[in-house]
């Protein structure tokens, strides 16, 4: 958590909707650990403040996530996708759906990347000899240093963490890590430390 802050309250080149929005999260932060009951009425501030600071900083973005998968994580992305768009009512762009059959998949991808306001990678063990993995992880670089995305979370699954993508090394300082668990206890508080990143 203090790591994600440092890196988070960085706040050269910061913009004046940028810093109102770091403000407002730090002060967020205080009152919400106190109270853990009140998170939904801070998501709820934070969603719109959000809004109004992309708004001044003329952002737009057509999805809430980006999420680069293999095809061994396909149950876990349907149940990503009921998890963060049914339950909690974002816009996930999903390759096989909200791409546009015909055209370049190079440029369907950097433009779907460029689209959206995070980015997650399932690492699993086929997402490592995947070539279009590669792909996106330097788009998403491109974006993040580039300031159009905001986050980008490796979600592991079963697989060592020497065996990432060695194309993750440049950025791990920007990358948000979740080793995905096995129990059901673990699961839920996962699903919350995601929520809690992204929204």
């Amino acid at each position: 958590m203090v790591t994600t802050l440092v890196g988070f309250l960085h706040l050269k080149q910061s913009t004046i909707p940028e810093m109102s929005l770091k403000t407002f999260i730090i002060i967020s932060l205080t009152v919400i650990l106190p109270f853990g009951s009140s998170w939904r009425i801070i998501f709820f501030l934070f969603q719109n403040i959000r809004r109004f600071a992309e708004k001044g900083l003329e952002l737009t973005f057509d999805y809430d996530v980006y999420v680069s998968y293999s095809d061994d994580c396909i149950s876990f992305v349907r149940e990503l996708q009921k998890k963060v768009e049914d339950e909690w009512g974002f816009k996930i762009c999903f390759e096989d759906r909200d791409v546009i059959v015909g055209e370049s998949i190079a440029t369907e991808r950097a433009t779907s990347i460029h689209r959206c306001r995070h980015v997650i990678f399932l690492v699993s063990p086929s997402i490592v000899e995947n070539e279009w993995t590669r792909f996106e992880i330097e788009r998403a670089k491109y974006e993040k240093f580039s300031k159009n995305l905001q986050k980008i979370v490796v979600i592991t699954r079963y697989i060592p963490l020497d065996n990432i993508p060695v194309e993750f090394s440049t950025i791990w300082k920007d990358v948000l890590l979740i080793q995905w668990p096995v129990e059901k206890d673990e699961i839920q508080m996962a699903w919350q430390k995601l929520r809690l990143w992204f929204f």
